[in-house]
Order: structure tokens, then sequence, then C-alpha cells
């Protein structure tokens, strides 16, 4: 046939094709419609003016040849039709031949035809060509040219098994023959196609064509469909899954995607950035939630070779066979690269290999870690491996080069889980009134597997419903019975009653059915439950909108028998959350180390079906503080504290776990645990009311038989101080009597009329239909009451005495109007009584006296004296309107006098030759200063002379609980101002103690990691031919210790307009001290004892000492610590100007180095104003105060001397500044 009979032939069939799809045109507009527009793209989250592009590999791509699939009008298989529009766009003519390409690598080979009635960017293409392409209805297709289609030489085709069921004759002349006949129809390998012949339809698969992969079938064509059926099973089993098919990690397969399909389909993007490809991916996550499933839709989208390697099939008797096979399996996925290895279940086979036992596991991670850095960086093989337990894997594997990415294949969130119902449910017959955002809201916890469960569950339930209809013994079912069945919101719900998350079944997991309506008065509890856990799941929007994360815990304690347990299952069937209950002992065991490993998995678990309550029954048992456990073993019970402490402080605040604990032993409960961020609703569960012991009546009795005339108000009144659990034992007794009298008159009836044959009873009646008085009031002889009045008292006591301790009794208020508008955080106490007034008065100003004094005796000189100096008594009072306002609380002031005239009192009396040496050290933070006092017999002459002393590390944040124990070694020796004498303060640092090692040696003292003298000392000492001298200009601020409100500042605010609460470049109540000059070392010990004297001091005339840089925001110079240094170099006559310059420029180098150990919240007080420099450029100058670097006037003139570092902050540590300065300077 020529090319003209060929085109001829190909008009004759589109104008037949245009004629039938005219006839079916008129018949759509009563047929369903596919969705009419696209599937709107995902607007990417702004931040800021950014956008985030996290996802942006899973966003539609535009394009002309992108359409979106339409149902056809036609049933032809070859056939696909386009607009005019869409057509001269593509530079399309009627009768080209085309590529579309679909999902999961799918495409195959059309003639397109014109149909004006095709919307523009869309596509018509039937059912058949749907589901070659694995596409739907609304998805998008590719158009592609398809010039090089040739005709075919032979295709072998054969029909699918169902399709053939008693058809007779011949199928090529009676469905071949026919269909290929003139039509010159393009074809593809692994298509099908549906042939009408009659009254029947058979489809057909091309098994296999020539020319590969499609070519067009002519007349001259051999066409062969010899062979046995192929059966639809395993046609079914080739549609692989794809990205459709997973659902509920949208962010998960953007990351893999980027990390895998980019590699294996675009390399040189790779290439051309100049970056290795990833190598491998471990995905993570709980049984079921999508980790294989995840790996082969990436293999099967991306067309490369999957090969599966399941841990455990890798093990092998035979030594070196498992090495083997592991390398057979990557030689394998190399030559039919691009190729993924998909390693599921891990850590059967690479487990840490210092804690496996076996040499053969040991070799399998050697050769898997020497496999994984063989593979090229441009291999196109991707290694995948996928675990439940990522912390069990060999820590060698989880490094960038071998599993670069490791990503998170969580429990999914509510809307996650709806993508994935919707996946499962696509091809199952629901009633139209399922809601499936309604089931997703009740499934929390639900992984993938579980949510199919879950409509495995419900499609049984239907099927159950329909058994009485339904014999089993007949081969068919009638066909109106199986139209009949569709699983409704009914047969979901009965089946999330027996479904619960998987991750979860080992632990008891439910949402209880106890309401509130259940739970009798315990008005404000129940509010108060709300609150923090029935909120923060309703209305989570109300909780960000104030930036406010919600309470993590509340604590249940009162009287046993109350119903702690009944509010806490309440609360979590009122929002509808999981519910995990723990009883206490059970959580310890006698192995070491598992105890704690109960806690972690239990919050584990919690977190993965969030939201969810964790309920702690006994809290007590596991909760004792710590240390009071005299005979713990090991110290069990104070590590599980500390786990779950730790647990507790590690809880996201975006997963919505909630824990309650219930004790009645709060006095016993670890203070840590009560603190707020952790339990911090303590709610107090006391002895039922008189409404409560009515409702707790009518709950227990509600399904026992009572008789009309028992009273149960009078019960409810004799009751007074019974528990829930209590009144729960009366009524019990009294169906217990019931029961027993029922039992013997049944007995005594049957004896009689064994007796009696003849006897017939008058009537068959039960002989104890309901519960009578005489049965309540037998149980009232025994009843009793588990709660004394003597426990009673100690609850409410402790009650009481939370309150007062936790400031309920406070009568904080606000002042009615601030003068001050530029400080909106101001408060002030509420005025005393005038009497109250006249003894703080005399109270301040005598203070005001003393710490004048003792600022003189100590050097300490204000940086305002030269300008205020009238500052007394206006440093604490302030005089508005008439009124002192009294910045001291009278009880405070007061109560401060009476504790130091006691201590005053003690230090006063004779020691008996004795001498106190207070060892004071730098506390975990870096920022704080602890001491402690030990007597000595004699007066040390050096620091040599003074013991080794040690403390609990783990209290100051130094060592862990384990290992806490930390060694203070005396450094300098200074007099104690404080208590006089010969008394002594003692500079120490700290070190971990000698420990001894595996071959029998001592270990020497090691300083722990917050000790920064050591390496300051180390520095020192190489520098010391240099004798660096330093001298500290320390800065800081003096608060009210009521107020926190700056020292010397009216109780509202400065009330002028120019001062508005700064005095131009100084703050009142800013002062300062100078240390030095000091040589290497000694600078930082004599700073920071000046500092603890300086706390010392303000402690005792209740004045808080701040070293924050900017304590009140403002536009102010800050406080700072302006560090003066010279060296041997910079004092020499002559040349030390020139190696002051050679040192600056070297501190310019090292800008960002030293600014980030110069001290905390520098931000705010390098400004580049108020003689401070820019943080973010370094200069100096002569005489240049606003510069980073100041030299005095005279050193250029003298050519020699010293400069003045002015960066640090007042909160700098001196160690770390001055080591800085001489590593950067002289090292």
């Amino acid at each position: 046939m020529t090319n003209t009979q060929t085109l001829t032939e190909l008009r004759r069939l589109s104008s037949e094709q245009d004629e039938r799809a005219g006839v079916a045109g008129e018949r759509s507009d009563t047929m369903e419609a596919g969705p009419s527009a696209p599937v709107p793209e995902e607007d990417k989250k702004v931040q800021g003016d950014k956008k985030d592009f996290s996802t942006a590999i899973l966003e539609r791509k535009k394009s002309p040849n992108r359409l979106i699939v339409d149902d056809a009008v036609n049933d032809d298989n070859s056939v696909v039709a386009l607009s005019n529009s869409t057509m001269e766009a593509l530079q399309l003519f009627r009768g080209d031949t085309v590529l579309l390409k679909g999902k999961k690598r799918k495409d195959t080979v059309c003639i397109v035809l014109v149909d004006d009635t095709v919307e523009e960017a869309r596509i018509r293409i039937n059912k058949v060509v749907r589901k070659n392409l694995r596409v739907r209805l609304g998805d998008v297709v590719s158009v592609h040219q398809c010039t090089d289609v040739k005709y075919g030489k032979r295709i072998h085709v054969l029909p699918i098994d169902d399709t053939v069921e008693g058809v007779t004759g011949n199928l090529f002349d009676a469905f071949l023959k026919p269909y290929f006949q003139d039509a010159y129809r393009p074809v593809r390998k692994d298509d099908t196609f549906l042939v009408r012949g009659g009254m029947r339809s058979v489809e057909f698969k091309v098994c296999e064509c020539e020319p590969a992969p499609y070519c067009i079938v002519a007349p001259d064509t051999e066409i062969y469909c010899e062979g046995e059926p192929i059966k639809r099973e395993e046609e079914e089993r080739l549609d692989e899954v794809g990205y459709d098919d997973v659902g509920g990690v949208r962010k998960q397969m953007a990351q893999i995607r980027e990390l895998v399909e980019l590699p294996l389909r675009h390399p040189q993007l790779f290439k051309t950035i100049g970056v290795k490809p990833p190598k491998g991916i471990l995905l993570f996550g709980p049984p079921g939630s999508g980790k294989t499933l995840i790996a082969k839709a990436v293999a099967n989208e991306t067309g490369a070779f999957f090969f599966l390697i399941n841990g455990p099939e890798i093990m092998s008797k035979l030594a070196g066979e498992s090495e083997s096979n592991l390398r057979k399996a990557f030689e394998e996925a190399e030559k039919n690269s691009p190729a993924i290895i998909f390693i599921d279940e891990i850590d059967s086979i690479a487990p840490k290999r210092e804690k496996t036992n076996g040499e053969v596991e040991r070799r399998i991670v050697s050769q898997l870690l020497t496999l994984m850095d063989g593979l090229k960086s441009r291999a196109h093989v991707i290694v995948m491996g996928a675990t439940n337990r990522p912390n069990s894997i060999d820590p060698a594997l989880r490094r960038f080069g071998r599993f670069d990415r490791e990503i998170d294949i969580g429990v999914p969130d509510e809307t996650g889980r709806l993508e994935v119902m919707r996946i499962h449910t696509k091809n199952m017959k629901l009633d139209e009134a399922v809601d499936l955002e309604a089931i997703c809201k009740d499934t929390h916890g639900f992984v993938g597997a579980d949510l199919a469960a879950l409509c495995t569950e419900a499609a049984l339930q239907c099927i159950r419903e329909k058994m009485d209809v339904i014999d089993l013994e007949d081969d068919n079912i009638d066909a109106e019975i199986l139209n009949s069945m569709a699983v409704s919101n009914d047969h979901f719900k009965t089946a999330l009653g027996v479904s619960n998350p998987s991750a979860l079944r080992e632990t008891v997991v439910e949402v209880p059915n106890v309401s509130w309506d259940d739970i009798g008065g315990l008005v404000n509890v129940k509010r108060e439950l709300q609150e923090v856990v029935q909120y923060p799941v309703e209305h989570p929007e109300k909780f960000e909108k104030f930036g406010m994360s919600p309470s993590k815990g509340v604590l249940f304690y009162g009287p046993p028998g109350c119903g702690k347990t009944l509010l806490a299952k309440a609360i979590a069937n009122e929002c509808q959350a999981n519910f995990i209950s723990v009883k206490g002992p059970e959580m310890l065991t006698m192995w070491f180390g598992e105890s704690e490993a109960n806690v972690r998995d239990i919050f584990d678990k919690a977190r993965q079906s969030a939201p969810c309550v964790l309920f702690f029954d006994e809290l007590d048992s596991i909760a004792n503080q710590r240390g009071s456990s005299s005979g713990d073993a090991g110290g069990a019970a104070d590590r599980v504290l500390n786990q779950l402490l730790t647990e507790m402080d590690g809880m996201n605040s975006k997963k919505t776990v909630f824990i309650i604990g219930a004790t009645n032993r709060p006095d016993i409960i670890d203070s840590a645990l009560l603190r707020p961020g952790r339990l911090d609703q303590l709610i107090y569960i006391p002895l039922p009311d008189e409404g409560s012991r009515q409702q707790i009546f009518s709950a227990v009795l509600r399904k026992s038989p009572v008789a009309t005339d028992v009273e149960t108000d009078l019960l409810v009144k004799y009751t007074q101080g019974f528990s829930g659990a209590d009144i729960t034992e009366i009524c019990q007794r009294a169906c217990k009597y019931a029961i027993r009298e029922s039992i013997e008159k049944d007995i005594d009836r049957e004896r009689r009329a064994k007796e009696n044959p003849d006897m017939m009873e008058a009537d068959e009646e039960d002989p104890v239909p309901c519960l009578t008085r005489a049965h309540f009031e037998e149980a009232m002889k025994f009843a009793r009451r588990s709660v004394s009045d003597a426990d009673i008292r100690k609850y409410a006591a402790f009650a009481q005495t939370l309150q007062q301790s936790r400031g309920f009794g406070s009568e904080f208020r606000f002042p009615d109007q601030l003068v001050n508008s530029r400080c909106p955080n101001f408060t002030s106490l509420r005025p005393a009584s005038s009497r109250a007034r006249q003894i703080a008065l005399v109270t301040v100003q005598r203070n005001a006296r003393q710490l004048k004094a003792h600022r003189s005796s100590c050097r300490v000189r204000s940086a305002e004296d030269e300008r205020t100096p009238t500052t007394t008594v206006s440093g604490f009072m302030g005089e508005e309107s008439g009124a002192p306002a009294v910045l001291f609380g009278t009880e405070e002031r007061i109560g401060s006098l009476l504790d130091h005239t006691i201590v005053d009192k003690y230090a006063a009396l004779e020691q008996k030759g004795k001498i106190c040496a207070e060892y004071v050290w730098i506390g975990g933070t870096g920022s704080d200063l602890r001491s402690k006092t030990k007597t000595l017999d004699k007066m040390p002459k050096s620091p040599e002379d003074l013991p080794v002393w040690n403390f609990d590390g783990s209290s100051t944040g130094q060592a862990p609980g384990a290992d806490s124990e930390v060694c203070l070694i005396p450094r300098r020796i200074f007099s104690d101002p404080f208590r006089g004498g010969d008394n002594i303060l003692v500079m120490a640092d700290c070190y971990e103690p000698p420990r001894q090692q595996d071959d029998g040696s001592i270990s020497e003292y090691k300083a722990i990691p917050s000790n920064t003298r050591a390496p300051c000392a180390e520095a020192m000492k190489k520098a010391e031919k240099e004798e660096p001298w330093f001298g500290v200009e320390q800065e800081y601020t003096l608060l009210n210790s009521v107020t926190k409100w700056p020292l010397g500042w009216p109780s509202r605010g400065f009330p002028g307009i120019k001062l508005s609460g700064v005095n131009a470049e100084v703050m009142p109540a800013q002062w300062e001290f100078q240390v030095g000059p000091c040589i290497g070392i000694t600078l930082g010990d004599e700073m920071w004892m000046a500092r603890y004297i300086l706390l010392r001091l303000a402690e005792q005339f209740n004045v808080d000492v701040t070293f924050d840089p900017k304590p009140i925001p403002g536009d102010w110079n800050g406080a700072g610590g302006h560090m003066n240094y010279s060296t041997n170099s910079t004092r020499k006559e002559g040349t030390g100007w020139d190696a002051i310059q050679e040192q600056i420029k070297k501190l310019e180098k090292k800008h960002a180095v030293h600014l980030a150990g110069y001290g905390t919240g520098n931000e705010r007080r390098l400004t580049g104003k108020h003689e401070t420099s820019s943080m973010h450029e370094f200069t100096w100058g002569v005489a240049n105060r606003g510069a980073s670097v100041r030299v005095g006037r005279s050193v250029p003139v003298e050519k020699c001397g010293y400069y003045e570092d002015r960066r640090p902050s007042s909160n700098l540590d001196p160690y770390v500044v001055t080591r800085l300065l001489v590593e950067t300077t002289l090292l």
C-alpha cells in the first residue's frame, strides 16, 4: 500500500470517527463528566520574601504538551482527540501518530484527531488507553510527536483469560482480523486493547512486536495469537505501585525524589554544579508507614532496575557466602544501571559492631561499607535502606558518602491519613454518606498499614451483615445481593472499635468510654483539664494566636478512691485522644538500664499516636525524691526519674502528648517533676461532696435493679467522708447479699419440690427481683471510711502550702496608669500603709548608707559619681504625687534585716582558732558562681597547701548524674572581707577525678568541658616570655530585688520627656569597677572573685546585680567589659607602637572568633552608636571610643604602651577573653 493510500484510509477512518463522536457527543451531556479544571497547584509557603522550595519537585510543571485527561466520547482504542488550537500549538495534524506519556514511566502510541468540543489544554482518552498509561480522569499526560514509528513486521497478541471464557471459534477471524484490517492501528508492546465482536468484548495484550517497542499494524504485518491466555491475576500483578499509591508523606517524597530521581534521570544537574550525587538514603519509621512501598514507587516511576534485598535472606551458614551474596547484588545492580538497591530491615544485617557477638554480622557490615564506598559517584546506582530501629545500625553507615540522608517516614497527620484513606478506598464501593474526613479525625496514630487494615475490617463488617442471605454452599452469589453491598459510615465505626495503631498493640491503648456525665461535681477540676488537654487538641489556633505552648502535664493528688483515674479517662474520651495507662511499678525491672528503656519506649509510642494522654498511675512509685531510696540497687529509681524528666523536657510542642500523673503521696514526689513546664498543673481531688456522692450512687447502680423504696438520699447523707471507692464497695456488698439470698431461695425451692413432687409452685417468679432496703442496711453494717480525718487534714495542708508557695495569695496589681510609656513592662507593688512606709524608709536609708560605705571599701566606683553626686535615698524611693512609692515590700525588708542580724551574730562567734576557707568556682552555665565552705586547722601559705575538694556536679549541670563527682583544685587565696580575721576565700576550678585505666595505671586530673581557666592557663604559660598585662573595666547594673527595676529610678519611671528612662549615655543604676593591672591568668582569678564579693554585698542589702549588656532596652551605650592589654613588645620603647599596630591587624582577622567569645547579648550593645563600634565590622583608632580597639593619645607620641579592646560585653568570661587575645596576638 502506498503512502497516498495510507493517508486516504486515515482520512476515511477519521471522518467515520468524527461522525460517531458527534452522535456520542449528543449523549455525553447525560454522562458524569470528569474534573473540569486541573488540580490547583499547592502554593509555595512564603517566609518573608523567600519561598519555600522544599516541595518544588512535586509541583506540576506547566508546558503546552502537558494536557489534562478527559473521558473520550468513542470507544476506539487507537484514537485520542484534541482541540484545533491545541493541535496548532503542538504542530500536529489530523491523523498524526503521537506518543503519550503517563505515570509510572508508561507510554503508548495513538492517532490524534481534531474535536472542536474538546477544551484547550485537555485531551480525550478512552478507558483502555488510560489504563495503559496508568492515569485517571483529571490526571496529566504529555503528548509528543512520533515521527519514527514504522510498519510492523510481526506482532504477538494473547487474550486475557476471563474475557474469553465461553468464546468459541477462531479468535483471529472473529476479533483480531476485523479490528486491524485496513485500520493502520499503532500498537505498543505490553499494552492491552479491547475488541468488540457481536455481543462479546475480548481484551488482548500485545506481548511482542517487531520492531519494538511500538509499530503500526499494516496489511502485511503478521499477527500471531497462539499460546495460553494470560491470567488476569498475572496482569494485575504487573500494575506496579507509583507515586499516586503513596500518601501522607508529601515532604518526605519530595526529599526522596530529589535524592534518587534527579541523580538517576538527570545526572547532568549535579555534574554542572560540581557536586557528587548522593549514594544512599536511609528510610526509618514505625512498621507499616510505607518505607518499602515508597522505594518500589520510586523505582517504578524512574524506570530504574529494582533489586530488593531482604536483610535476613543475605545470611548464610557457610563462611563467606553472606558477603558474596551482598557483592553479587551490587554487581547485578551496576550491570543494570540505572538501578536502586533496596535493603529492607537493614538493622538485621548491619547492627552496631561493638554490640554484636557474631563474627558474620561484623563481616557483613564491613562488606557493606566497602561496597558503598566502592560505588562510583555517577554509576547511577542508589542504595536505599529501611528500618524501624535506626539507632541499632552501625554508625559507620550513617555518614555522608554512604547513607547521605536519613528521612523519617513517621506517623501521618490528619491530612496525610486522609490521603492514605482515599488511596485505599479508591476501588471500594462506598456509601454516598461515608465521611472520610471524620473517620481520619478518629484514627490518631494510625500508619498506612493500619488504615488499610481498617478498610478491610469495614469491608468484612459489610459482608457480615449480608451473611444471612448468602449461602456458602452455592457456587455463585446473587447479583442483586452484590449490587446492594456498600461500605457505610457504621461499618467504619465498627471497624474503629476493633482497630488500634499497630505501634501500640503491645501497650494498653484505648479511647475510654467515660464522659463528664459519669463524674459528679469537680467543676473547677473539669475546667482545668479542658484547658490543659481538650483546648490544645480542639483549638490549636488559639494557642498560636497568643504565641503560647500548651501545658504538658497535670498531677492529680488526693485521697485514694476519689476518681483520679476516672478523670483522666474522661478527658481522653472528650477529645477523642488515645489513652495509655502506665502503672508505675510495672516500669521497674531487675535488669540494668531496662527501666529507663521502658520509659523511653512509652514516650515514643505516645508521640507516634498523638494526640495521646499518657496516664501514670501511682506516680510516687517511680518519682520519689532523688537520693531517698537507701536500699535501691544501683539507683534504678533515680535513673528512671531522670529519664522521665528528660523525656518530658524533650516533648515537641507540636506533638499533642499530655502527661497526667496520679498519686496519693504528693509529699514524696521529687520537686523537679512539679516545676512549670513539666507537671505544672497540680490539681487536688478532694473527697466527694454530697452532690458528687449522689452521682456516684447513680452511676454504680445504673445497671442494677433497685427497689423504689430505697432512698439513696439517706445513703448519701450517711456516707459523709466516704470516697468513691468506699461508696462502690457499699453497693457491691448489697448486690452480694441479694445474690446470696436469691441462690439460697432457689436451692430451698428445689429441695421442697423434690420432697413433694405433687406440689406445684404458685408462681415461678424470681424470689429476689431487685435490691431492697434490707440489702443496703446489711451492707452499711460493714461500711467503713478508707480515708481518716488525719489524712484529709494532711492533704488539705499540702494543698494550702502549695497555693501559698505558688503565690495564690498575692495582692499584686498593675498600676492604674504608667507615667513612662517607653517602659510598658514596668510593674510596681501596691502602696504600703503609712506605718510600713516609715519603717521601710528608715530601713532603706540605713542600708543606702551601708551600701555606700561598702562600695568605698571595695573600690567600687560609680560611673555617674561626677554627674549625679546626690544619689542617696533617691536610688530607692521616688517622690510622686506627694507620697513616696515603696519599692521594697515591708515584709521582705524586715525579713532581710532579721536574717542578716542572725548571720552577723553567728559570724561574730569565736571560732576557736579554726579557719573557714570558702571555695568559689564557676557553675555549669559559665556565668553563675558557686561556693562551699571548709574548716581548716591552720592558715595555708599557698593554694598548694589547701586540700582538693569535691562536689556533686549533677546539681550544677557540670556532670551527669551517673558519674557526678567533680574535684575543686585551689588556685588563688584571698582574704575573706565578710568573716574577717584569718578566714579566706579560695578561687578554684573544676576537674574530673583521677580514674583507674584498663592497664592498671591511674589517670591525671582532667579539666571538665565547662572549665575555661585550664585552656587560659595553658595559653598564658606559652606566652609567659611576653609577660601579658591586663586590666578590665567591669560595668554592671543594680536592680531592685523585688521589682527588678533599676536602682535609683522612681517607681513609675522618670517623668521628664528628655530623660525617658535613660540619662544621656550612661543609665542611672549602672556602675563600674576596675581590676588590674594583672599579669596573665591572675586577671581572671581577680575578676571572678571581685564579682563574687559584689554579689555577696548586693545580697546582704537586698539588691540584685545584673551583668546583662543592656538590661533596659533603649538608645544608649549599654554595659561593657573593656579590656586593656599590653605585652613586652608593646611596652618596649621605640618599637612598641609598631608592635601594637601589628597586633591590631591580627585581631582584625579574627574579629568574628573574638566576638563569639566576648559574651552574650553583644548584638544589642555593639550598634555603632554612643561610644560603641558595630559588631559587623572591625575598626580601630587613636582616642576613638567608638572603635573596636582604642589606642591612647599618648601611645603614638611615646611609641609604646597599651591598647583597649572595647568589644567584650559586661558578662564576659575573663579567662576566655584573655586567652583569645594572647592566642591571636602572640601564639
